[in-house]
């Protein structure tokens, strides 16, 4: 929905609606939730299946939506989200301290 760097709108908003799995099979989807949630690290936005609908294209592998920028409703946008300290985790030293720590729960 924005670029990683400038944090300026994209150009184009593709997101993948549903994966057939390599099959094409048009763009119509049974049973459409009635909105959907798109985010990114630092952005979310609604937007709902009657406006989706105009947007949704067959791909290869499923169906997209080549959304225009102004078809979301944001929930909150970059400028709304502080800096944010990245916490460093060491997933398998982690990893291994809770399975020790069931381990001896038991």
């Amino acid at each position: 929905m924005y670029t990683a760097a400038r944090k300026n709108p994209s150009s184009s908003i593709k997101p993948k609606i549903k994966n057939s799995l390599g099959q094409n099979k048009g763009t119509d989807i049974p049973d459409m939730a009635e909105f959907y949630l798109l985010g990114q690290q630092d952005a979310l936005a609604l937007v709902s299946a009657d406006t989706l609908e105009e947007y949704l294209v067959s791909v290869p592998d499923g169906i997209e939506a080549h959304l225009d920028f102004d078809a979301l409703s944001f929930i909150f946008r970059p400028e709304d989200v502080g800096d944010v300290d990245p916490v460093e985790i060491n997933y398998k030293t982690r990893k291994m301290e809770m399975q020790r720590e069931i381990l001896k729960s038991i």
